[in-house]
């Protein structure tokens, strides 16, 4: 066998609560097509969303959703070593 090659993508959401507070949601395998036109749209629907997505987005004091402050896209590219080939 092959040294076998991996790559991943995340994209990091960072979101700011009104008391300060910061929370972090990893999306696994976005679509690599995403634009910042997107995010835009989720923080206005997180922000429309009520009391619904405070179910999903929550801060721990209780303190309310102020905005999306920062969004990563992380690629990983893992590389697993084949050790049953010898050379």
């Amino acid at each position: 066998m092959a040294d076998t090659i991996k790559t991943t993508y995340t994209l990091d959401i960072e979101c700011l609560f009104v008391d300060g507070d910061t929370r972090t949601i990893k999306l696994q395998n976005p679509k690599s097509t995403i634009e910042t036109s997107e995010i835009t749209a989720l923080n206005t629907l997180i922000l429309n969303g009520g009391a619904s997505t405070s179910l999903l987005i929550g801060d721990k004091t209780g303190a309310d959703f102020y905005r999306i402050n920062v969004v990563t896209k992380v690629n990983t590219t893992t590389t697993t070593l084949d050790l049953t080939s010898t050379e």
